[in-house]
């Protein structure tokens, strides 16, 4: 058996389920505030001056801090349900379906949102290791629990969830370069492309 190792967003999707989830789910006073506010952050982002992990963080908790949990879980089923199914690119299904059909184990490697990957993934029967969030007296904080889950913390997460040396080979697939220590475990790595 083999295990075959993919990010989401860019990779599965053809374009990024974070911010288009932010975008669905926060109320339009947080996205305008947001947008505003987080300007100098994601100018910064874009010009390769700070990192996803932060603006991810930054984004994250500007738009779901102190809003019922409950509310949020019921979006993020509805988006994993309706919204996501349009962003998956049919060939990254394909290419899950080929590992499945060999019998492989699959797993999503994210740092996307366990909120609606969490459905996406089970509805397609893949495990998953991504961002959980963070929820106290019903309420998200606003923070991620354990460290975000991208670059090395990728890597750290299919060593902590797996005996890689089980596998005969290991296929892992990304699209930037917080995928790199996850490509970096695999003896057939895909970056950008099936």
């Amino acid at each position: 058996m083999d295990l075959a190792l993919f990010d989401f967003d860019g990779t599965i999707t053809d374009s990024d389920a974070f911010t288009k989830f932010v975008f669905f789910a926060a109320g339009k006073q947080r996205i305008a505030t947001g947008k505003l506010l987080l300007l100098p952050e994601i100018i910064a982002y874009k010009a390769r001056l700070t990192t996803g992990k932060r603006i991810r963080h930054k984004i994250f908790s500007h738009g779901f801090k102190d809003i019922f949990a409950v509310n949020i879980a019921a979006q993020a089923e509805y988006f994993a349900a309706e919204i996501l199914p349009d962003l998956v690119r049919p060939e990254a299904l394909d290419r899950i379906h080929w590992h499945k059909d060999r019998g492989d184990e699959v797993r999503v490697v994210s740092a996307s949102l366990e909120l609606y990957l969490a459905p996406w993934c089970a509805q397609h029967n893949i495990a998953l290791s991504c961002n959980q969030v963070e929820v106290i007296n019903g309420k998200l904080t606003g923070n991620f629990i354990g460290n975000d889950c991208s670059a090395e913390e990728k890597r750290r997460r299919v060593e902590s969830a797996y005996e890689l040396d089980a596998y005969a080979k290991i296929y892992a697939y990304g699209d930037t370069s917080e995928d790199r220590a996850l490509l970096e475990l695999a003896d057939y790595a895909f970056y950008r492309y099936f």
